[in-house]
C-alpha cells in the first residue's frame, strides 16, 4: 500500500504523456500540464513527504529515472503552451469578433498555461507579445471609431465665431451677410443636450453605433461623440485592467494605452481650435468629471493623469469663448 501510494505522486500515467505530445490544447491539456508540473515538483524535492517512507525522492533511482522523462514532457509542454499562447495573441491584431470573446473564451480559459510558463522562466515573451498586439489594435479601433464619430458631427458646419455667439458686431449685421446669419442655428437653446449626453438616473446613454447612424443619416452634437468616445474609453481600460490581473497578475496600461491617449487628445485638440459652442465645452466638462467619478467607482485610476489634461484643455477654451461673448 505505501509503495502504491509512492508511485502514485512520481509516475505519469499514459493518457497525461499521450495529452501532452499529441492532443489538441484543451482543457485536457491544461490538466496533463498540471499534473505533469507538479510531479516534476515531486520529483525535485530534497524533502521526505509523508507520503515517501520518509525517503527523499532525489534519493531514490525511481525519483531520478522519472525526472527524466518529466523533463522531455515539461519542455514539450512549454513550446505547445507558448505556440498557442503566441497563435491566440496573432488574432488580436486582426480581430474578426469581439476583442473581449478572444480574451475570455481564448485565453482566460488557458490561463494555466500562461501560470506553467511563468514557473520556467518564460512568461515575459507572452506579456510583451500581447501587449505589443493590444497596443495596436485599441489605437486602431478608436482611430476609426473617433473618425466615423466625426462624420457625424451635426455642429461642425453650423458652430463658428460668428454663428455661435450671443451678441453679433454691428459691422456684421450689415450687407449680404446678414440674410446668411438669420438662418443660424441657436446653439443657446439646450433642448435635450444634457440627458443626450450625461444620461439619467445616473445612468449613461449607450455609446452611438456609428455604423447604424451613417445608414441612418443621424447627427449629434459634438459632446454627445464625445461622450460616446470617452465611455468607449472608460470601459476599455476598466476590461484590459481586469484581464490583465486575471491573466497576467499585473497591470499593462502603461504599456497598452499611451498611443490612444495621445490620439483622441490630438483629436480634441484639433477641435477645441475651431470650437465656439460654449454649451457643448460646458458639457464636456462635466462628462469628463463624470465619468472620471465613474473610473474611481471601479477603482481605476490610470486615468486620472489623463481626466486632467482633457479638463486643463477645456476650461482655457471655455474661457476664451465666453470672452467672446462678454
Amino acid at each position: 500500500s505505501a509503495l502504491r501510494n509512492f508511485l502514485h505522486h512520481i509516475l505519469v500515467a499514459p493518457s497525461v504523456a499521450e495529452a501532452i505530445l499529441t492532443g489538441p490544447v484543451s482543457t485536457n491539456f491544461v490538466e496533463a500540464v498540471r499534473e505533469v508540473q507538479q510531479l516534476y515538483t515531486n520529483c525535485c524535492s530534497t524533502e521526505a513527504p509523508d507520503w515517501s517512507l520518509e525517503i527523499p525522492i532525489n534519493d531514490t533511482q525511481a525519483g531520478r529515472d522519472t525526472k527524466k522523462e518529466l523533463d522531455t514532457l515539461r519542455w514539450v509542454a512549454v513550446r505547445r503552451s507558448r505556440e498557442y499562447l503566441l497563435q491566440q495573441m496573432a488574432l488580436l491584431r486582426r480581430p474578426q469578433t469581439h476583442v473581449r470573446m478572444l480574451q475570455v473564451h481564448g485565453l482566460l480559459k488557458y490561463a494555466a498555461l500562461h501560470d506553467f510558463l511563468e514557473d520556467v522562466g518564460m512568461s515575459q515573451e507572452i506579456f510583451n507579445v500581447y501587449c505589443e498586439s493590444m497596443r495596436g489594435t485599441l489605437q486602431s479601433l478608436f482611430a476609426t471609431y473617433s473618425q466615423q464619430l466625426l462624420n457625424l458631427d451635426a455642429t461642425r458646419l453650423s458652430c463658428t465665431r460668428t454663428t455661435s455667439v450671443i451678441a453679433l458686431d454691428d459691422a456684421l449685421l450689415r450687407g449680404e451677410r446678414t440674410r446668411g446669419l438669420k438662418k443660424r442655428i441657436d446653439v443657446f437653446s439646450l433642448g435635450t443636450r444634457v440627458t443626450d449626453c450625461l444620461g439619467s438616473d445616473g445612468q449613461f446613454p449607450p455609446p452611438i453605433a456609428a455604423h447604424v447612424a451613417a445608414l441612418q443619416k443621424e447627427q449629434y452634437p459634438y459632446e454627445r461623440l464625445f461622450q460616446s468616445v470617452i465611455g468607449h474609453l472608460v470601459d476599455a481600460v476598466t476590461n484590459e485592467h481586469v484581464f490583465c490581473r486575471q491573466f497576467f497578475q499585473r497591470d499593462a496600461f502603461a504599456q497598452l494605452f499611451p498611443s490612444t491617449l495621445s490620439l483622441l487628445t490630438e483629436q480634441l485638440e484639433n477641435y477645441l481650435f475651431s470650437c465656439y459652442d460654449a454649451l457643448c465645452l460646458l458639457l464636456m466638462v462635466s462628462v469628463t468629471h463624470s465619468y472620471r467619478r465613474l473610473a474611481r467607482q471601479r477603482k481605476i485610476h490610470s486615468l486620472d493623469s489623463f481626466f486632467d489634461k482633457i479638463t486643463h484643455m477645456l476650461w482655457p477654451r471655455l474661457k476664451t469663448v465666453i470672452e467672446g461673448h462678454l
